[in-house]
């Protein structure tokens, strides 16, 4: 195509330099370098509207991508957030089976107690006073 171009535009330029009394010359070399620009013109367009289409789709695909990145990070924090709570609540049933079961002895219970800012009353829990822990 581009040799065809090139070629109509040679020849025309050397009609209108070396002859300018044959105007049916002219105007064939005319009509053969429009028809070679509108060819070119033609596959230009063809190649900018393939281009525009590519890029259309990059730009949805990528708009997909953000979306589902955004949802996934979603996911992972929401399943980190219920490890967490899943931890928390494990740590608290295992806190709680540890001194129902009395593997906490019981005078160190007490004293643990003693020491909790949920004291009965200015002289805390009756065993607190007698330990002489108030």
């Amino acid at each position: 195509m581009r040799q065809n171009l090139e070629d109509a535009v040679t020849r025309l330029e050397g009609l209108i330099g070396g002859n300018t009394s044959d105007v049916t010359a002219l105007e064939t070399a005319l009509e053969e370098v429009t028809a070679a620009y509108a060819a070119a013109d033609a596959l230009l367009e063809a190649d900018i509207t393939t281009l525009q289409e590519q890029d259309t789709a990059l730009s949805e695909g990528i708009t997909a991508l953000q979306t589902t990145l955004v949802a996934a990070d979603d996911a992972i924090w929401d399943a980190i957030g219920q490890l967490q709570s899943d931890l928390d609540a494990s740590e608290q049933t295992l806190s709680t089976v540890i001194i129902g079961r009395h593997v906490i002895p019981r005078e160190r219970r007490a004293l643990l107690s003693c020491r909790s800012p949920r004291r009965a009353g200015p002289a805390g829990p009756r065993h607190c006073r007698r330990a002489g822990r108030d």
